[in-house]
């Protein structure tokens, strides 16, 4: 199995622990993100930690997500435990931190109503804040003996180096997901980014250009054994939403489910997850070319990899879609490994 929850337990102690620490069924975002195993298997090396994202991480995922867009102007901002469940931290440290983005007018807390995206986050005032930050680096300079020419220098090198020479590309296994997981990686990261399937990594010329490679965590082995030696690999961790996995840890164990795909490996990470949540005998459908009829299968558990069409999910009895949302920690510190990769000339024009 693919060992969601804590490390040592079982499925069904897990479910029971969840249960009893937390009052609902298992929610991954409450047991942290996930970590990359050292074993060759891609689906059982997966594992939950309780490792929470501290105030700074907090802070700067949550102006991450507002300079991109992802909280608009005027637009309220979840309650504090819902932004401590998607982030992986706490409801304290997420106060904490919209303490210091109200310090910096980014947003505004009206009592009694919330907390809100301040007109800063998208006005010439985010104009003013990088102005002062870009004199008080200067100032520093300065102090430091450097030179005009020199810091004008070094201010158009890191521009070239952050922004000009990045071209990253975000790799998914489908086109629904690497359409709709890519842009979210995307305005996290603030890049423009190419995008490919897993099956054109290995097509000559496909990598022409690019000098990263951004891939969700359940691909990066796949990804690593066809993508030119040195090309960079950034992992990126995607877990399941609450709701679909609520849903699922909900049904009675003697129900007749069934989780469907149109590939074997997809398939074979589907039933996987499910596994984890669902504590009753799963079925596993291998969909052919032809349209599927999925009646007579119980309860028909897919996501956006089973490539399943409308017209086919509405044969099931009841069909539930596992959706999945970025890691927190993953919101925090993409950007930052980005800019700390060390592009070969190989990889640059």
């Amino acid at each position: 199995g693919q060992g969601w929850g804590r490390p040592g337990l079982s499925r069904a102690t897990a479910v029971r622990v969840a249960h009893s620490d937390l009052g609902e069924p298992p929610d991954s975002s409450r047991w942290g993100a996930l970590e990359w195993g050292t074993s060759s298997s891609l689906v059982s090396d997966w594992r939950l930690t309780r490792i929470e994202m501290g105030r700074s991480d907090v802070y700067r995922a949550l102006r991450g997500l507002i300079n991109s867009g992802e909280f608009t102007v005027g637009e309220r901002l979840p309650s504090c435990r819902a932004l401590a469940e998607r982030l992986g931290s706490n409801p304290n440290t997420i106060s904490r931190a919209l303490q210091l983005l109200q310090q910096e007018g980014l947003v505004r807390s009206i009592p009694r109503h919330g907390t809100y995206v301040a007109d800063l986050a998208a006005t010439a005032d985010r104009l003013g804040y990088l102005d002062e930050e870009a004199a008080s680096f200067v100032v520093r300079a300065l102090s430091s003996g450097f030179s005009v020419d020199a810091i004008r220098g070094a201010v158009e090198s890191a521009v070239t180096r952050s922004v000009g020479s990045r071209r990253p590309m975000f790799i998914e296994c489908n086109a629904r997901d690497l359409m709709e997981m890519g842009q979210v990686v995307e305005r996290i990261a603030g890049l423009e980014m190419r995008r490919a399937l897993v099956s054109e990594v290995g097509l000559p010329g496909r990598l022409d250009g690019v000098d990263a490679l951004i891939v969700p965590l359940f691909h990066v082995g796949e990804v690593r054994a066809v993508a030119p030696e040195g090309m960079p690999v950034v992992e990126v961790a995607f877990v399941p939403d609450s709701a679909p996995v609520l849903e699922i840890a909900s049904i009675a164990r003697d129900k007749a489910v069934s989780v469907a795909s149109r590939s074997q490996r997809g398939l074979e990470v589907l039933a996987s997850v499910v596994r984890q949540y669902f504590l009753g005998e799963v079925q596993e459908l291998l969909i052919g070319e032809g349209p599927a009829d999925l009646g007579g299968h119980g309860i028909v558990i897919h996501n956006n990899g089973s490539e399943l069409t409308d017209a086919e999910i509405a044969t099931a009895a009841r069909a539930i879609k596992l959706t999945t949302a970025i890691d927190g920690r993953s919101v925090a510190s993409l950007r930052p490994r980005l800019d700390r990769l060390s592009v070969s000339p190989r990889w640059t024009d």
